[in-house]
């Protein structure tokens, strides 16, 4: 094999390579800078049905989501919609999110809790159960 031939192949090979690099980190790049519309497109189903009280503060919605986090997760963002049929996103760290009913996010056990009214006519589903109540109320009105 010729020096030449050498050449080309190390080129042909290197700038492939360096080339799947540049993809990769373009796509990731896509990715962050669309993160925020990639997942409201991903949770535009899940939304809450219609609460006949106001959303909850987002104070209460902090100490909620302190209550209800794993064990050594504590809260240290809030991401809140204008509107109130969208979930709370409480950021965890290391990218791990708790989302929020801003109605009813707390489990309710025989005693009305805090979050829960004890004259509410909705069951207070909390943070378990807020998909499949999510579900009934899709977003575009389907």
């Amino acid at each position: 094999m010729n020096f030449r031939r050498l050449l080309f192949w190390t080129h042909l090979v290197v700038g492939a390579l360096t080339g799947l690099v540049v993809l990769l980190m373009s796509v990731t790049g896509v990715i962050l800078a669309f993160e925020v519309q990639l997942n409201e497109w991903a949770r535009r189903d899940y939304r809450a049905a219609a609460a006949p009280t106001a959303p909850l503060s987002a104070d209460r919605l902090v100490e909620i989501a302190a209550r209800e986090a794993p064990e050594g997760a504590a809260p240290s963002s809030l991401l809140l919609s204008a509107d109130p049929l969208e979930p709370a996103a409480v950021g965890l760290g290391r990218g791990r999110s708790l989302y929020l009913d801003r109605a009813a996010p707390v489990k309710c056990s025989a005693t009305a809790t805090a979050g829960c009214a004890a004259s509410s006519a909705a069951p207070c589903t909390g943070i378990a159960g807020w998909r499949s109540k999510a579900r009934a109320a899709p977003r575009d009105g389907r």
